[in-house]
């Protein structure tokens, strides 16, 4: 069985870093093609870019804090192939 921490972790790692490389597209599209598909009107880009991370990396540590005190029963369901509802 992998370790509880390190695999948490590793797997935050790859989301904040899944995070970050998609927001990076996001801003580099815009401002390299002059276009606006990834951009709000009322709020200036570099502002949306950083409200993104900020949020996205609210959403990834409390994900990782579920996954961390959860994570025997997680994996559990995982080796067997049982949904969420049938965990209970």
């Amino acid at each position: 069985m992998p370790a509880r921490g390190t695999t948490v972790f590793l797997i935050s790692l790859l989301l904040f870093g899944g995070l970050f490389f998609w927001e990076g597209i996001q801003y580099s599209v815009d401002r390299v093609f002059g276009t606006k598909l990834f951009y709000d009107v009322r709020q200036d880009i570099k502002i949306d870019f950083v409200e993104d991370i900020f949020f996205g990396f609210l959403g990834v540590a409390a994900a990782a804090a579920y996954s961390h005190r959860h994570f025997r029963k997680l994996l559990s369901s995982l080796e067997s192939g049982a949904k969420p509802a049938q965990l209970e």
